[in-house]
């Protein structure tokens, strides 16, 4: 008990709490710089901001707004280094078709997403010092230049994370998708007005959210094969690939966009049970390490114990 009591207040104990008040305090002052986003909304609507400017939806985008949007105009300044400006311009095309590809394209620009990546270089960084000097460790001075550079590639795994994660409720909601539009087309709608159907009579999800948007577009005069290859290329998977090719070559043949539905909805259909059974005997396989390794020993132990005991002991009779 009294060893619980010099520890907890003892002086490492003191400076820890020390640290993490200040940390607390640094955190709870940046949501008071915060934007409003009720207040950005109505600024929205009354036509009084740019559309780029939404609220951030995104808690990572949210909390640190204030530091990369202040951030992101230095990146570009005459004091930086020029490969460093060359390696930011050249990761601004890849990061804008990634930043489309998770959806987040409203809430943080290229620019913004770089700035992003510096000021996690700096908090990771003083987040491990304040935590291992709360603890009184020593982190060996060969190990910090890896804190920092962990930091900076932070927001990339954030983000390809995001992307797969979407990826997956896309493949996920395609085939049920594809087989409304199949059973709408081929009563008598029009493709345009199946997918307007569709979109107002289905639960909302990240397929129907992108189907409204090229919606819109077509509203505003962008062509239908010009509407799926922009669909195409802000969802970036392979099965919308296919999908948006077929139905840019029929409507180009002027074929019939319901047998391509249709025998699209089949090959999706087929797919997700390859992918099933190949899920299924990778499964087998991976379950096979614990069993071996942890319950059969427990079984041997159970069934063979009391056998061995009584056989070393002159008993086995």
């Amino acid at each position: 008990m009294w060893e619980i009591i010099d520890i907890v207040f003892s002086d490492s104990a003191l400076v820890f709490l020390t640290l993490i008040t200040a940390f607390l305090a640094t955190v709870l002052f940046s949501q008071l710089i915060l934007p409003d986003e009720d207040q950005a909304e109505v600024r929205k609507r009354l036509a009084m901001t740019e559309e780029t400017a939404a609220p951030q939806q995104t808690t990572l985008l949210k909390w640190f707004k204030p530091l990369y949007s202040n951030v992101s105009p230095f990146l570009y300044s005459t004091s930086i280094p020029s490969f460093v400006i060359h390696y930011f311009e050249s990761r601004k095309t890849p990061l804008h078709k990634k930043l489309v590809a998770a959806n987040v394209r409203n809430e943080i620009s290229p620019d913004e997403f770089l700035g992003l990546k510096v000021v996690m270089a700096f908090f990771i960084s003083l987040l491990c010092f304040l935590f291992i000097t709360g603890l009184g460790k020593a982190i060996p001075w060969v190990s910090w230049p890896l804190v920092p550079l962990l930091g900076f590639f932070y927001p990339d795994f954030w983000l390809q994370e995001k992307i797969r994660i979407r990826k997956k409720a896309i493949i996920r909601a395609l085939p049920y998708t594809t087989d409304l539009l199949t059973l709408s087309v081929e009563s008598g709608l029009d493709f345009i007005a199946a997918i307007s159907r569709l979109c107002q009579k289905s639960k909302s999800n990240v397929l129907i959210q992108e189907l409204e948007y090229m919606l819109r577009e077509i509203r505003l005069g962008t062509t239908r094969s010009d509407a799926l290859r922009n669909l195409n290329q802000r969802l970036q998977t392979e099965e919308i690939t296919s999908l948006t090719t077929l139905l840019i070559q029929t409507d180009q043949l002027g074929a019939s966009v319901g047998q391509v539905l249709r025998a699209q909805s089949e090959q999706l259909r087929a797919r997700r049970f390859q992918a099933a059974e190949t899920a299924g005997a990778r499964a087998s396989q991976i379950i096979l390490f614990p069993v071996v390794f942890c319950i059969f020993p427990a079984i041997f132990i159970v069934v063979l114990g009391p056998t061995i005991i009584g056989f070393l002991k002159g008993s086995f009779f």
